[in-house]
């Protein structure tokens, strides 16, 4: 009786450490499954020598405006360098919305989507994805430089999506 009580104390205190463990074991998989995306785009722009997009779309076959890019992920050949796809356009891969496991991806506002050109170079500015979880947390986030490579930065303790 004394174990059942003491483990009906203690399993109740220990539900947030292993809801947090989980959340962040779901955005170490999704800013892999991202970076992973990013990096198959630039390869596939400089293997087949014209540009390549990624951007937000919430049905896999359009780019949307969005800055949640939670909605889901389409990547493309962008033959006429628009950052539209085009029905004669090339789809390189497609993340569905249910494949992001719960976490927000967020981009920085004037740049929707990312883009590469034949020599691996990202057209525009530095893009930055903040992954966060449902209370605004910032749990990661993923930084494209000017040069078009991307890296993964930790988030800081207690530091906001809001920000």
């Amino acid at each position: 009786m004394t174990t059942l009580a003491v483990a009906a104390i203690l399993i109740p205190l220990g539900i947030p450490g292993w809801q947090r463990l989980q959340e962040n074991y779901r955005a170490s998989a999704l800013s892999n499954q991202v970076l992973a995306s990013i990096f198959n785009v630039r390869s596939n722009a400089i293997i087949n020598g014209g540009n390549a997009v990624l951007c937000p779309s919430p049905d896999g076959k359009q780019c949307s405006r969005d800055l949640d890019w939670s909605v889901g992920l389409l990547s493309f050949r962008d033959r006429n360098r628009n950052g539209q796809r085009e029905p004669d356009e090339t789809i390189i891969a497609v993340i569905q919305a249910n494949d992001m496991r719960g976490i927000r991806l967020l981009t920085s506002k004037g740049r929707p989507r990312i883009a590469y050109r034949n020599d691996g170079r990202s057209t525009g500015t530095n893009l930055s994805l903040r992954l966060c979880s449902d209370d605004d947390r910032l749990l990661r986030k993923i930084i494209v430089s000017v040069g078009g490579r991307p890296r993964v930065e930790a988030a800081k303790p207690e530091a906001r999506c809001s920000d």
